[in-house]
């Protein structure tokens, strides 16, 4: 038995990325695991990469460098790994990585004697694998398009289908994502559709719709976003489609037509758009593309039209010349639109980034700022959560813990339903909520 262990960080495009691998490994015949306790065990270890922030960029530096002095056989993709592309040298000499950018030789060491796979060369991870047994080391981060969409696996119950990669126009200012996954490439709408369609008639009753910034689909192929969701839309079947994150630049083109795609049943109410602040200053620092008030325009049309919409957003805390008033217009926009759900960070300059050349607020000015906007959403959505009190509602079962079953409503909020072993992940029924807590409701089966 050849066991191969798998371990992925990041967002939901990773995600996707982790099962086309998994996948792979699998129709060739390897034994594969992800559980932690089998590392030991295992012949070769695959790790799909992060480098949003600077702590999920460390914890796998510590993790190479521990399993490489174990004298592991490993392979890098994701994110880091092609990041690593423009700072490799002909001689094909590592240079820079934050924290070691003068330090070439610590660097080469760290990524001497493992493998390299780029996000656009994954459907060569077998390749990758075969040199690695045969104690050879390849740096496949070459670009090409990778249709992920016209890749057919096992369906489940749930399911991620990429649309795109990569972003549109200029790179926000404290972004290095964009290294990793370029510019944009939409992929053709009839391969989603063909995926979609194949993921529904194989039993997948929650699609999630996922990218860098799903509000620019198609404009690089003539097409635009409620284009391919009217499409998706129109596919028969039970099952229901969550759209993931979109900046408000591009949302702005589409309002109406959101307004009426949110109204269809097969879509959850549910809307991950990012302020990331509430100054215009500090959006223009980071090169955003849009106004506060471009925000609050979204925001009031499909709150108005859809009153149980959930928003989501993100919000980064400590960004260089952010100074109280700044801060406090962030503080006015939560409290405005009371967010069920905020991905809060502190801010982390990244090396190659224009903002990592700012001047940096001191880390207590961040811990406090975040501390204080966690307080607030807390607080938010603990009240956002009473309207459900002694409601029915309609869920759809997502994931089992023990006995319990970890469902959504049809705003995507949390409902947790206490030993019901017998109901299957994708089954639809109607609870009435006795409970409510800070981050989900609890339920009974009618």
């Amino acid at each position: 038995m050849t066991l191969i262990y798998i371990q992925t960080q990041g967002c939901s495009a990773n995600q996707d990325d982790s099962s086309i691998i998994s996948n792979k490994i699998i129709e060739n015949g390897y034994d594969l695991t992800s559980n932690e306790d089998e590392i030991q065990y295992s012949d070769l270890l695959i790790f799909n990469t992060c480098t949003v922030k600077n702590p999920t960029e460390d914890k796998f530096v510590s993790l190479l460098k521990k399993y490489k002095n174990e004298n592991k056989k490993i392979i890098v993709t994701g994110c880091i790994a092609q990041s690593l592309k423009p700072l490799i040298k002909k001689n094909s000499k590592l240079i820079s990585i934050r924290g070691m950018e003068k330090d070439e030789k610590k660097l080469n060491d760290i990524f001497e004697n493992i493998s390299l796979v780029g996000v656009n060369q994954i459907d060569n991870i077998i390749n990758a694998i075969e040199n690695e047994f045969n104690n050879k080391h390849v740096q496949l981060l070459e670009d090409k398009q990778l249709i992920k969409s016209n890749i057919n696996r096992d369906a489940k119950v749930i399911q991620t289908v990429q649309i795109l990669t990569g972003c549109l126009g200029a790179p926000c200012t404290y972004c290095k994502t964009i290294f990793a996954r370029g510019k944009l490439v939409s992929f053709p709408l009839n391969d989603i559709k063909k995926r979609v369609e194949f993921l529904v008639n194989n039993g997948t009753k929650i699609i999630y719709l996922t990218s860098q910034d799903n509000a620019v689909y198609g404009m690089d192929i003539n097409s635009n976003l409620p284009t391919l969701l009217n499409e998706l839309l129109s596919i028969p079947g039970d099952f229901k489609i969550r759209l993931g994150m979109g900046n408000p630049d591009h949302y702005m083109l589409y309002k109406k037509e959101l307004v009426e795609i949110f109204k269809n049943d097969k879509m959850f109410k549910f809307f991950h758009i990012p302020i990331q602040s509430g100054s215009n200053k500090i959006l223009t620092h980071m090169r955003r593309g849009y106004t506060i008030e471009h925000f609050n325009e979204i925001y009031d049309e499909i709150k108005l039209e859809i009153p149980d919409l959930v928003f989501a957003t993100d919000i980064i805390c400590g960004f260089p010349y952010e100074d109280e008033n700044d801060f406090n217009q962030t503080l006015e926009i939560v409290n405005k639109c009371k967010f069920d759900v905020i991905n809060i960070s502190k801010f982390y300059p990244r090396l190659g980034t224009l903002a990592a050349e700012y001047e940096q607020l001191h880390n207590d000015i961040k811990k406090e700022r975040s501390k204080e906007l966690s307080l607030l959403h807390n607080k938010i959505a603990f009240e956002n959560k009473l309207k459900y009190m002694d409601k029915e509602l309609n869920v759809i079962v997502e994931a089992k813990n023990g006995n319990d079953l970890i469902c959504r409503t049809d705003n995507y909020t949390q409902v947790i339903v206490k030993d019901n072993s017998e109901i299957k992940i994708g089954e639809s029924f109607k609870v009435k909520i006795i409970e409510t807590s800070t981050w989900h409701l609890i339920g009974v089966l009618i």
